[in-house]
């Protein structure tokens, strides 16, 4: 079973990196641009950090998406893990 915090983790991690990619930016011009290190992004991008809010909201505005655009398809996913009762407290 998957843990809820994994969960939240890797989702946000797969929404960040699609949506970098799709702006063709690299892992260090997100950084940069975000005012980040390049290897918190590959952590945060692969579930293995969790970004403060600040951080989040630094990345939403680099990705140029509301912050609450961001989280739907991390929240979207525990919604339905929930569910099928795929996770663990």
């Amino acid at each position: 079973m998957k843990k809820l915090p994994d969960i939240v983790s890797r989702q946000f991690g797969k929404s960040i990196k699609g949506l970098r990619v799709q702006l063709g930016l690299s892992q260090e011009l997100f950084a940069l641009k975000a005012g980040i290190d390049r290897s918190f992004v590959g952590k945060l991008e692969r579930g293995e950090r969790q970004a403060t809010i600040t951080t989040f909201i630094k990345v939403a505005a680099v990705l140029n998406v509301l912050p609450s655009e961001l989280m739907k398809e991390s929240l979207d996913q525990l919604y339905l893990d929930i569910n099928d009762g795929d996770f663990n407290e």
